[in-house]
């Protein structure tokens, strides 16, 4: 009798204690949720995602340009770009709407061009990318060479050039060609104060008063040396 009196207790407590992990585990999953931000990694399938505690601590912020489609208007995209040890994947921040086919292959073709121009093996580094404007859809690839500058930056430790600006398509050859509404972007950096522009120089520019400097570049090195 008693030893079955010891085996029912034993029974309600294992089954309290086990009530007691259900309703504790999905509040730490909460928890973590509210401080990680989910990435989406370019090198895997694009439905993969991954928590990432937090954003590289070196992380530079470089800015893109975002012209509003059917108007003369714009505005500066701020986009964080972190670098640090790990399997060469690229991370970017799910919260925007960046998965647009031409600028993940554009982030690809980054990685291989910053490698060259600085000589060293990033091959193992991982790359995170957030876009600081969640309500824009990014489609194009004239914001490859601002990213491109910001890894540069970041392994070469040199800080960017203040209130200079650059919008083109970096190749895989590290050439820079042409963008979209590259007149309407001047206007846009010009409105806000913004000292230098650099552009393709595939591209002319109409001669129409700017005040802002605008200054063409052919290929990446050339972007590296307007940027430093």
């Amino acid at each position: 009798m008693k030893l079955s009196l010891v085996l029912l207790y034993l029974v309600i407590i294992a089954g309290f204690f086990y009530l007691g992990l259900q309703t504790e585990l999905p509040v730490k999953t909460q928890m973590i949720e509210k401080e990680t931000i989910v990435y989406t990694v370019l090198e895997k399938p694009t439905n993969t995602t991954v928590e990432v505690s937090a954003f590289p601590s070196n992380a530079v912020t470089v800015y893109g340009i975002g012209v509003f489609r059917d108007t003369d208007t714009g505005r500066l995209v701020p986009i964080d770009v972190g670098l640090a040890d790990g399997t060469g994947n690229t991370y970017i921040d799910v919260r925007a709407n960046v998965f647009g086919k031409t600028f993940q292959d554009s982030l690809r073709i980054i990685r291989q061009v910053v490698a060259r121009e600085t000589n060293q093996d990033i091959s193992r580094k991982d790359i995170f990318i957030k876009v600081q404007a969640p309500e824009l859809s990014i489609e194009g690839e004239s914001g490859s060479v601002e990213i491109a500058l910001g890894l540069y930056s970041l392994i070469e430790n040199k800080p960017l050039r203040e209130s200079t600006i650059v919008s083109g398509t970096l190749q895989e050859d590290g050439s820079i060609t042409m963008v979209e509404a590259l007149e309407t972007k001047v206007q846009v950096l010009e409105n806000l104060g913004v000292k230098r522009f650099l552009y393709p120089a595939t591209q002319k520019l109409p001669d129409n008063g700017f005040s802002i400097e605008t200054i063409p570049i052919k290929n990446f090195s050339e972007a590296v040396k307007q940027s430093f």
